[in-house]
């Protein structure tokens, strides 16, 4: 019997942090305005383009710790979550032409760079700038 109470309390600690995780995930999802931009620019397949994996990003008032991968190439770029992150942050791909006002910032000793997603802006987001300098096409144009 308390074997039967052990592995009881063990499926609803388990089922509690699962649902919890969830929710978290979503919140930030919605906090960030990754929801919004994804309902508005969702990612079909991934564009041929250098891969940058394990980036930081600042997503509104979201931040992505070393948990996205990026794509960049000339079209725009791709984003996408790690997959434990993933619940509420479905994959993005930002063309080109709606990436506005980039500018290069310095975030402690960190060159990055910030830019508005679409007109009227959607979000804010930051990226490394190491993202945009292999792909200069994609900055050129937008500041």
């Amino acid at each position: 019997m308390k074997e039967l109470l052990g592995v009881a309390a063990l499926i609803g600690f388990m089922l509690v942090f699962v649902g919890m995780w969830v929710g978290v995930c979503l919140l930030i999802s919605r906090i960030g305005g990754w929801s919004t931009v994804a309902a508005r620019y969702p990612a079909d397949a991934v564009p041929a383009g250098e891969t940058f994996r394990m980036q930081s990003a600042s997503f509104g008032g979201a931040n992505y710790s070393s948990c996205l991968t990026i794509t960049a190439s000339p079209a725009g770029l791709h984003l996408e979550v790690l997959v434990p992150f993933r619940p509420g942050h479905r994959p993005i791909f930002l063309p080109a032409a709606v990436i506005k006002r980039a500018k290069i910032r310095k975030i402690l000793w960190t060159r990055m760079v910030q830019f508005e997603v679409g007109e009227p802006s959607l979000a804010t987001l930051t990226v490394g700038k190491k993202v945009f300098e292999a792909h200069r096409p994609v900055l050129d144009g937008t500041s």
